[in-house]
């Protein structure tokens, strides 16, 4: 099932409204038998060359004697290589089962100690510690909350609803200061979505008006940055441009404040993605394909990290890959690529056997991911899984 085929099932319930199988991934294998130096390893205290003549070491390696880098979760695949709760097989990581029984998870933040799930069934927003530990909901009455942003004690949501009328409908931007988390509307919207932050300003779709906005934090100076294509969903900024996919057959971007719209490349219509930005690129999901291209260069030719046979549909990327969900009813999965060099065979699976495996993001070691599951099933996931 597509993930337009989905969000259409969800807006049209709000318009009359209002384990596992885990794939591995095999790290570079290091022999626990090898050596660790010493004289007869070439290296001296101080660095330099040993009385015998040879070539002293540049630095020791990391070690990890007597470990079983096949089976050990504290060096899997390589010496110190935490799988961080998670068991090693064959040197891979496994993913871990954070907080079972979620209704719709869609989206996902992390800061230094926990993790904040927004719940677009039960319109809860839930923090939990990194390891899956006491979950709690922190706002309830939500309806539809689709993005969220933690920003030190100040969370921010969007609410997939019509125009927040102070009532019953409360679609816009909100925030709350934690750990009371009292909701206070930052800029009503129509069906506002994947509210994202940069600096003090804000950025989201309002996906049924057809709207891109900038809104300060404190809900003054908004700005329509586009009212022409049709409902932006994923956006992304760099504080110089908003990058965003929509309905439209195009990716587009839009500078902050204000200006000439500018296409950057593909996108698959109805099938709606998300996108994220680096330093130096932006990356984008339509559809079958995950696209990355270099920001200085808006018209040139795309990277192709997958191309064909899959329901691309999360995104994340950090220093060195490419992370994304392949959103399928059954056996949907998270995948991965290098952000540099070839990428062949749809990718490396990490985890798989999810329903609906949907955004991610990542921190210093960890990818964290929703796995939605069914309307009403009340089936939804949250997992993480150490970094390859």
């Amino acid at each position: 099932m597509s993930v337009q085929r989905a969000l259409a099932f969800v807006a049209s319930v709000t318009a009359l409204a209002g384990c596992t199988a885990v794939l591995g991934v095999r790290d570079i294998y290091l022999d626990p038998s090898a050596g660790e130096g010493g004289v007869d390893g070439g290296v001296t205290p101080d660095g330099s060359a040993p009385p015998d003549g040879s070539a002293p070491d540049t630095g020791p390696a990391p070690t990890c004697a007597g470990a079983d880098l096949q089976t050990d979760a504290k060096h899997c695949g390589r010496c110190n290589h935490d799988c961080l709760g998670g068991k090693c097989e064959a040197g891979s990581c496994k993913a871990v089962l954070l907080v079972p029984g979620l209704d719709q998870p869609v989206a996902l933040a992390v800061d230094a100690q926990s993790i904040y799930v927004t719940q677009y069934g039960s319109g809860t927003i839930i923090q939990t510690a990194k390891d899956g530990s006491s979950p709690k909901p922190i706002i309830t009455g939500q309806p539809n909350v689709q993005g969220v942003v933690i920003d030190g004690q100040t969370l921010y949501w969007s609410n997939r609803d019509f125009p927040a009328d102070g009532n019953t409908r409360k679609g816009g931007v909100y925030k709350c200061t934690l750990p009371t988390c009292t909701a206070q509307l930052v800029s009503a919207a129509n069906f506002a979505v994947n509210v994202t932050k940069f600096g003090d300003q804000l950025f989201f779709g309002g996906n049924n008006e057809s709207k891109l906005y900038q809104v300060k934090v404190d809900g003054t100076g908004r700005i329509e940055l586009d009212a022409t294509i049709n409902k932006p969903f994923g956006v992304a900024t760099d504080g110089a441009h908003v990058y965003f996919t929509s309905q439209a057959s195009t990716f587009y971007r839009v500078p902050v404040g204000g200006g000439a719209l500018q296409a950057m490349g593909s996108a698959a219509g109805p099938t709606v993605g998300l996108t994220v930005v680096d330093a130096t690129r932006v990356y984008w999901t339509t559809g079958d394909k995950v696209l990355g291209l270099d920001k200085a260069t808006p018209q040139g030719v795309p990277t192709q990290y997958l191309s064909g046979g899959q329901d691309a549909a999360g995104l994340a990327v950090d220093d060195a890959n490419v992370y994304w969900t392949n959103y399928l009813d059954a056996d949907g999965d998270l995948r991965f690529c290098p952000k540099v060099g070839a990428c062949t065979g749809g990718g490396t699976a990490l985890a798989g056997g999810m329903i609906r495996p949907f955004t991610i993001t990542t921190d210093a070691t960890a990818v964290y991911w929703v796995e939605e599951g069914l309307p009403g099933a009340g089936n939804g996931r949250l997992w993480k899984i150490a970094k390859p």
